[in-house]
């Protein structure tokens, strides 16, 4: 017997990073949801807080690493006759840079560069605060949920 069809369910992908602190130590972990149509970023959903109960909130932006090269061409038709022209070309990399950046409820702004790679999935940049703490950042680890 047929019966009802099984709902779809929608996941959405969360993104589990941590930052770490170059100054104490401390581990910040934070998960974030892609938004929009794919196009890079994604909003801080949540993070852990750190030992004086901060927590933050914030975005993170992935550029595409693409390049449009033009090249100025001379080519001889079957004449003799020389044509000038403009030959265009794209070549994209792996390397992708990306910016995040994190405001806690206590005060500390966090801006972090990093650099992602396409085909691993993975992300190491780093980061200092508005009150010159450094931090190492490292991602990712993707999760996909029920919405």
């Amino acid at each position: 017997m047929g019966g009802m069809p099984k709902p779809t369910v929608k996941k959405q992908k969360r993104i589990h990073a941590k930052i770490y602190s170059l100054a104490n130590g401390e581990v910040i972990d934070i998960v974030t949801r892609v938004v929009g149509n794919g196009n890079g970023k994604t909003k801080l959903v949540k993070s852990s807080k750190t030992r004086n109960g901060e927590s933050f909130n914030g975005e993170f932006i992935t550029i595409g690493n693409s390049r449009i090269t033009n090249t100025r061409v001379n080519i001889s038709d079957l004449r003799g006759k020389t044509v000038r022209g403009n030959e265009y070309s794209q070549s994209s990399s792996n390397q992708q840079p990306g910016t995040a950046i994190l405001i806690g409820n206590k005060g500390t702004v966090i801006n972090i560069d990093y650099t992602s790679n396409a085909s691993t999935k993975n992300a190491i940049g780093t980061g200092k605060d508005n009150k010159g703490v450094r931090y190492k950042f490292t991602c990712c680890e993707i999760k996909y949920v029920a919405q």
